[in-house]
């Protein structure tokens, strides 16, 4: 309502609960004000409620995790699978695009459990602890769908005294957790969302809008893999 009365050209938002923002994002369309949602998209159904999108291919991370572990074994391995935040659509695409990925190959998920209250890394501790117990040393890596709950899972690798960690590891995000582990050696991959690059594609898109310019409805630019050898050509994260 701020940005109505103030008479803001364009506004551009990033949504911490995309459903719950839907009836503000009406508004201000509504009063004729294009509108960019960043980071995260709105529902489907609620797509034309926005001008336009600029987000990470949750999907598109999955696919490219599958193909890193397809590289890293390729005489086939075993690993675990840490979902995110049950029934939320990145945890679900990162799933799938990993799923689809290796479907057919030799590489074996042992298992797969989401966390079932939140991005929550002790959960994703937890889930790695029964991993541990249940398979042990046929464990060989761990695709996490984020980089703060592959931190929660370190912490159960170490407390069953697997030091130095001997694991293929990947998370996704690219956030401070996902950096520092790298950085570390105990992660092999963070798959980063480029924050730098959204917000300048976002600024520009919103710009050409102004300017009464056609821009695509959803934009999605590339993941970025975080390596050792890769990880001093970015920012640091301040997430």
């Amino acid at each position: 309502q701020d940005c109505i009365t103030q008479g803001f050209d364009g506004v551009i938002l990033d949504p911490v609960d995309p459903a719950g923002v839907v009836p503000a994002c009406k508004k201000i369309m509504e009063a004729g004000i294009p509108l960019a949602t960043f980071s995260s998209d709105l529902p489907k159904e609620n797509e034309a409620d926005r001008t336009f999108c600029v987000t990470a291919d949750d999907y598109q991370a999955g696919v490219i995790a599958g193909q890193e572990f397809l590289e890293a074994f390729p005489n086939g391995g075993s690993i675990v699978e840490v979902g995110g935040f049950a029934g939320y659509d990145a945890q679900i695409k990162r799933h799938n695009g990993f799923r689809d990925t290796i479907e057919g190959s030799n590489l074996v998920v042992l298992d797969f459990q989401t966390c079932p209250t939140g991005w929550d890394a002790n959960e994703a501790m937890d889930q790695m602890q029964n991993f541990i117990v249940k398979y042990g040393d046929k464990i060989q890596g761990v695709y996490c769908h984020w980089d703060g709950g592959l931190t929660g899972c370190f912490q159960a690798m170490k407390a069953a005294n697997m030091d130095p960690i001997p694991l293929y590891t990947l998370g996704i995000d690219g956030n401070q957790d996902g950096f520092n582990n790298v950085r570390s050696g105990l992660q092999d991959i963070s798959l980063m969302q480029n924050f730098d690059l959204m917000t300048n594609v976002c600024l520009e898109l919103m710009v050409k809008v102004l300017n009464g310019e056609t821009v695509p409805s959803s934009t999605m630019p590339p993941w970025e893999l975080i390596t050792l050898e890769t990880i001093d050509n970015y920012n640091a994260p301040e997430w």
